[in-house]
């Protein structure tokens, strides 16, 4: 019996030697790259961490690991001169600049404000029947050529602000995986519109014919520049074009106080451009969206984000201080940095450019463009940190202006 409780007593003392050897080095990684300092250092609340917990931990600690390591990756090595590449420098430049934007993207002389959508009010989605203070849904579509459409809802709160934000959802799909998003802000008050990328979530997927390639199945987006020698304006439309039509109707047919557009990923890359392009949008927050292309490494994402066709004409730097300037309101943009995002935007790179452009939007007047760089999380996301920055963003500028 004794030599059976030595051994057991052993293989006892292996295993927690063994257990401290694998937690260790992430303990220290942790501690060393995020300078995390613990809130407790109570061992009896330490010991009653469920398993679950510390896997957690354990995924957040590589997770910080990887991603700061990728982080350095990314900075860039070579010089880069934002003053030289920025072309507007007053408001004359700005209009001027804006206007052939909406040239490149509608085609000279479009009239954009004859773009209506179709209405169907008091629509039904089962989806979202636990939304809280949810008066309505009206279901909102923009029908384009070749069969593409896009669908928004625009959830109409019980107790209302006046304000409506424009929530457009990435490359992932449907809006409904912004369903906490859109949640946060209707338990505010504000309207929301929530908006996809083209050709994904509940928009259409059509067959349509290709000059040289016959009939193709558009269900990527990637695929919308086929098109291009069969459009008199340039492929990249669809993805703005029902913003434009969906603000015709917000502003003709509704009154709020204000426009704020935000988007994550491919939706944050959307804002980007609408808010360039359409100064009715009063506030922007572009979430994990563009970089200025000099300051990308590795792969560039979407051919939306650099298209030559498009941006041998509208750089990011351009693009940025268009969307944050105005001449008849005063307007804004904060651009969401997930400094630990895996996806393209990682890294400290902003920092090259924040200054000029900054400074430029302040020379110009009319609005402020800044950068919130959060460092709550190592994900593709929206955190709750950031939604939160945006609501008082909001509302402490809505103070100064008024």
């Amino acid at each position: 019996m004794g030599m059976n409780r030595l051994k057991f007593l052993i293989k006892i003392y292996v295993y927690f030697l063994a257990l401290i050897i694998h937690i260790f080095p992430f303990a220290f990684f942790f501690i060393k790259l995020t300078n995390y300092k613990p809130l407790v250092s109570n061992a009896s609340l330490i010991r009653k961490k469920s398993i679950s917990t510390i896997q957690k931990t354990s995924n957040n600690i590589l997770k910080y690991r990887n991603h700061r390591l990728k982080q350095k990756l990314r900075d860039i090595k070579w010089e880069f001169k934002p003053d030289e590449l920025i072309s507007i420098n007053n408001k004359n430049d700005l209009e001027k600049k804006r206007k052939l934007l909406i040239d490149n993207l509608f085609g000279k002389n479009f009239d954009f404000k004859s773009l209506k959508p179709v209405i169907y009010r008091n629509f039904k989605d089962e989806r979202y029947s636990n939304i809280k203070n949810l008066s309505r849904i009206d279901k909102l579509v923009h029908n384009m050529d070749f069969g593409i459409n896009s669908i928004a809802y625009h959830f109409l709160p019980k107790n209302r602000i006046g304000k409506i934000l424009i929530y457009h959802q990435g490359h992932r799909g449907d809006f409904i995986l912004s369903k906490k998003e859109i949640q946060y802000f209707l338990s505010q008050g504000y309207d929301v519109l929530g908006v996809s990328m083209p050709l994904e979530g509940m928009n259409s997927k059509p067959v349509a014919y290709v000059k040289n390639h016959g009939y193709i199945k558009f269900d990527h987006h990637d695929k919308l520049t086929l098109l291009s020698n069969q459009l008199e304006h340039h492929w990249l439309n669809f993805f703005v074009e029902p913003i434009f039509s969906f603000n015709n109707y917000l502003t003709e047919e509704l009154d709020y106080s204000k426009i704020i557009m935000a988007g994550i990923s491919g939706g944050g890359w959307t804002t980007n451009i609408a808010s360039a392009a359409d100064s009715r949008i009063d506030y922007s927050f572009p979430i994990s969206d563009s970089m200025p292309l000099s300051l990308v490494v590795g792969r560039i994402g979407h051919y939306e984000r650099f298209d030559e066709t498009f941006y041998d004409k509208f750089n990011y730097l351009d693009l940025y201080i268009l969307g944050s300037t105005g001449v008849k309101n005063k307007r804004m943009q904060v651009k969401i940095h997930n400094r630990f995002d895996p996806g393209l935007t990682t890294g400290d790179n902003w920092k090259h450019y924040l200054n000029s452009v900054k400074e430029k939007v302040n020379t110009i007047g009319g609005g402020n463009f800044d950068i919130y760089v959060d460092e709550s999380h190592a994900e593709h996301k929206l955190s709750e940190q950031a939604l939160n920055f945006i609501s008082k963003k909001i509302n402490s500028v809505d103070k100064i202006i008024k």
